[in-house]
């Protein structure tokens, strides 16, 4: 008894954190716009950097454009994070999720010694607005 009652209490926990995981993963889906980033004291707004755009699809690819050069490959949720793996399958370093709503992404990782923060915001579709009576 206390073994099945073990094994469903490992279950369930599974369940809740492969089921936020979902949810963090369904949030990040989209088109992203690079709004600032802030290092070593200094803030970056995203304008000059020509205004880059992290899109993450649904089958967990991924591309930004950002300086003229194009940079794909595919993501993945864990937790209170998120892994962009480059097209040649090498892992990135974590990048831990501040906040995520809706409309806003912020995330930080450690580049060095220096911790960069990023700050996006969600591009929505014309026909997306409309839903919501924007």
């Amino acid at each position: 008894m206390k073994n099945k009652l073990t094994l469903i209490l490992v279950f369930c926990v599974t369940l809740i954190l492969t089921s936020c995981e979902n949810k963090v993963a369904e949030k990040l889906e989209g088109s992203w716009r690079l709004v600032s980033m802030e290092t070593s004291g200094f803030t970056i707004s995203g304008r000059e950097l020509n205004d880059p755009v992290l899109t993450m699809t649904k089958d967990n690819k991924y591309m930004i454009f950002i300086d003229g050069k194009l940079e794909n490959g595919t993501w993945k949720a864990k937790g209170n994070e998120f892994f962009l793996i480059g097209d040649k399958g090498k892992e990135e370093t974590a990048l831990k999720i501040d906040s995520l709503t809706d409309n806003t992404l912020i995330y930080h990782n450690k580049a060095g010694k220096d911790d960069v923060k990023v700050y996006y915001t969600k591009i929505h579709s014309e026909e997306e607005e409309e839903e919501e009576g924007h």
